[in-house]
């Protein structure tokens, strides 16, 4: 049987459509506090859809899953107006950047990775993190080393002072996260006195590396020098 009602219709009570409900030719609109979609089912737009205000995709537990797939020049676009680079000051796109707990960014790789806090800023690559450890040798590097505030385990600069005995120093850098496997690491002299010092590096493990190089013994000489890290894990 089909009831056809040309004026509107009000249900104060609830409503069971057992076997669907077909919206043709007209605006569905769902007030009130909640509009549930059952989460055995599956609800197909082919149109447009547009949610206002706050909108929580997933109530947070670990099955969750959102797919956006969109057709055209562009894979993949996500947008929201407060999001402008036309904005005089800078905008924020983070994944949850609450908590204390590391998120991992997997791109085109086979697993997800240990420690992967990097954003990009105007095409400049930052990593975030807690500042590494160092400490000299206390013979012929003073005991004390400084790593600048703005290092991290990915890139850095750390700086040592003579000790009072010329000779072979050693510069032990310990990581604030270990890396899962032994990490490729780069190191530069960031002055002169770094330069002409005939530095090298070993003892590279997934929680330190050595920086080893000739000190002039006199108490005074600063050594500068940069380090970059790139883990080695397939």
């Amino acid at each position: 049987s089909v009831l056809v009602v040309d004026d509107s219709v009000t249900f104060r009570g609830n409503v069971d459509a057992m076997d669907g409900l077909d919206v043709t030719g007209a605006d569905l609109t769902v007030g009130g506090t909640n509009f549930t979609v059952d989460n055995a089912g599956n609800t197909d737009i082919t149109g447009t859809l547009t949610v206002d205000g706050p909108t929580i995709l997933g109530n947070g537990q670990i099955d969750d899953k959102v797919i956006v797939n969109t057709r055209g020049s562009v894979d993949l676009t996500i947008r929201e107006d407060g999001l402008s680079r036309t904005s005089s000051t800078d905008q924020w796109f983070a994944i949850d950047n609450s908590g204390t707990g590391h998120v991992n960014v997997l791109i085109n790789g086979a697993s997800s990775t240990t420690n992967s806090r990097l954003t990009v800023d105007d095409g400049h690559w930052t990593s975030q993190g807690t500042a590494p450890t160092a400490t000299g040798d206390g013979t012929h590097l003073a005991t004390i080393v400084d790593v600048s505030t703005t290092s991290t385990d990915v890139a850095g600069m750390v700086t040592a002072t003579a000790g009072g005995t010329s000779g072979t120093g050693t510069i032990t850098v310990d990581f604030a996260d270990d890396y899962a496997a032994d990490p490729i690491v780069v190191v530069t002299p960031g002055n002169a006195a770094a330069a002409s010092s005939r530095f090298f590096v070993n003892n590279i493990a997934v929680g330190t590396f050595d920086i080893n190089f000739t000190s002039a013994g006199d108490g005074s000489t600063t050594y500068v020098f940069y380090y970059h890290i790139i883990e080695n894990d397939d």
